[in-house]
């Protein structure tokens, strides 16, 4: 792998180590005839985003290597050392980030935090012909021009297919939807793919963007109940407003947190409230149990995203795990030609590298998809479940015509 610095990369560098909150190297001791590969994580650990994602994702992280613990490639153990370096969730931390892990740290491959550190930190891994896996990129920002960037976790242009697909056929009545997010890269990565899919099914769909670190959202209930919707997409942190200006539609996303919001209103929630992709109650007993297992450990429930993320991991390992090889410099062809065109075993059941359609290479994990609905106190039916090989087959139906 390339280690060359460039003169740009010095200064940033350099730069990094003034702005730059180093988070360890992960305190694994090297056992005897076991070799460590090194991940590299850009992390927030300060803000929002750190308290609700970054701090338990870590956690989330280092229990699953520890659980991991040594696996076998070609014959030969390894464990996975796990180094974190603080992103800001933002593009300028994410090249402090990403200069560090490479120019410090040596890893072997690397994870960024959110869409912007991650488009940011991408040209040094690509300089270095790095691996990146990304977080909440729009599907459409990885190509054939950028071979090293993959992204396992949070692509959500194929988060929502199947609940549409699902939708169209048992709820025709429903012929409006409204989608409200934050208006930024994240934001529009969530919503954008949701007013294609409409367009493709053919029911007509409005788009309400707020700025981010938005508190207060009465007002947006209310522009969201002026376009009279059959069925919203919304920060569950504002459903209690949206239910006392009156919506009495449904809601739909991939994110429900019995606590960090406080306590739902099952009463206006049951029946009314869909959960669709990689979710927290869909039937998976190993996301169940893994979550168990943490709050027991770490006296906290793990949310959404930090649960899903902790898959980052357990993919890597799968790909080296077929590829034979945990060659990053010399093997790096055959470990993304093995992450390319193989099936690989997760918490969220067979998942696989795809959305070519989309952008001409893929490198986006799809996993199985399951639609659940709020049945009761707690309580999360089954609706449909449909493997990550049918997932994909929705997803070139609706996106390989563009």
């Amino acid at each position: 792998m390339k280690r060359c610095l460039s003169l740009v990369a010095l200064v940033v560098l350099c730069l990094s180590l003034v702005i730059g909150i180093a988070c360890g190297d992960g305190g694994e001791e090297e056992e005897e005839g076991v070799t460590e590969i090194k991940f590299g994580f850009g992390l927030s650990f300060i803000g929002g985003a750190g308290s609700a994602i970054g701090i338990p994702a870590k956690a989330a992280w280092e229990m699953a290597n520890e659980e991991l613990g040594v696996f076998e490639v070609g014959g030969e153990k390894y464990r996975w050392k796990l180094i974190f370096e603080e992103n800001g969730f933002n593009a300028a931390g994410g090249v402090s980030s990403a200069t560090k892990l490479i120019f410090e740290h040596d890893v072997d491959i690397m994870w960024q935090f959110g869409s912007d550190a991650s488009m940011a930190a991408y040209p040094f891994c690509h300089e270095s012909e790095m691996i990146l896996d990304a977080s909440g990129l729009p599907a459409n920002m990885l190509g054939p021009d950028k071979p090293y960037l993959f992204q396992v976790a949070a692509t959500w242009d194929f988060f929502y297919i199947h609940f549409f697909d699902w939708l169209t056929k048992e709820h025709p009545e429903v012929q409006k939807v409204v989608a409200a997010s934050t208006d930024d890269l994240m934001g529009h990565s969530i919503v954008d793919p949701i007013g294609e899919i409409c367009e493709y099914y053919g029911i007509e769909c409005t788009k309400i963007w707020y700025p981010v670190g938005t508190q207060e959202y009465m007002h947006i209930a209310h522009k969201i109940m002026n376009e009279d919707p059959d069925a919203v997409f919304f920060s569950q942190s504002a459903y209690d407003e949206l239910w006392d200006v009156g919506y009495e539609g449904l809601l739909f996303g991939s994110q429900w947190e019995e606590e960090l919001y406080g306590t739902p209103d099952w009463d206006k929630a049951i029946g009314h409230v869909y959960l669709c992709g990689p979710h927290l109650y869909g039937p998976w007993p190993e996301v169940a149990a893994f979550r168990d297992r943490f709050e027991a450990s770490h006296g906290y429930e793990l949310g959404t995203w930090p649960t899903y993320t902790s898959q980052v991991l357990f993919v890597w390992t799968e790909v080296l795990k077929k590829a034979g090889t945990v060659d990053f410099e010399n093997d790096l062809d055959k470990i993304i030609e093995t992450a390319e065109t193989e099936l690989f075993e997760t918490p969220y059941g067979l998942s696989l590298f795809g959305g070519e359609e989309v952008n001409g290479i893929g490198h986006c994990v799809l996993t199985e998809d399951a639609i659940n609905i709020i049945a009761g106190p707690s309580e999360y039916q089954l609706i449909e479940l449909i493997t990550a090989e049918e997932n994909e087959a929705l997803s070139i139906e609706v996106y390989g015509g563009k």
